[in-house]
């Protein structure tokens, strides 16, 4: 559904065809909420596929965007109340705009840990320095440059 061209490659980013966020027309909802993490008021947007079949969520605070794992627009849902239906996509369209990057102690020798792709790392978050500012990596996604655009007129 969503994969990268090249790896460690933002800017290669692609959808299938048909399942690319429909901006013009898709956008089922819109909301606001706080968070002190990202510094401010963060904007939620729920958006269709053009096919119709998945739905996004687009988050944006003051300095980050990002897209939660989407979801079949099914709402069947297994005896473990989940969706039947994955949505398979690269792990990497939907790193949070603050991902986990620290030195874990709990091994030994300590090593680095990070969710971020490598050489992607931004700064550490204020409330909590065990993440980091995944921009880097996620504002040269195409796909953040138009939602900005689009829904959010930056």
């Amino acid at each position: 559904m969503a994969y990268f061209r090249r790896a460690n490659d933002p800017t290669s980013l692609r959808f299938v065809k048909g399942y690319e966020p429909n901006f013009r027309r898709g956008v089922l909802e819109h909301a606001r909420s706080k968070s002190m993490m990202y510094g401010g008021t963060i904007e939620r947007f729920r958006v269709l596929s053009v096919n119709k079949r998945i739905q996004y969520l687009f988050f944006a605070g003051p300095d980050n965007a990002w897209i939660v794992p989407p979801q079949t627009t099914k709402t069947e849902l297994s005896s473990f109340g989940v969706r039947t239906i994955d949505v398979p996509i690269d792990e990497n369209l939907c790193v949070p705009g603050y991902e986990y990057h620290y030195v874990d102690e709990s091994v030994d020798p300590p090593e680095p840990y990070s969710q971020i792709p490598a050489g992607f790392v931004g700064h550490a978050n204020t409330h909590d320095p065990d993440r980091a500012d995944a921009s880097p990596w996620i504002e040269q996604m195409p796909v953040i440059r138009e939602f900005r655009r689009r829904l959010l007129g930056s």
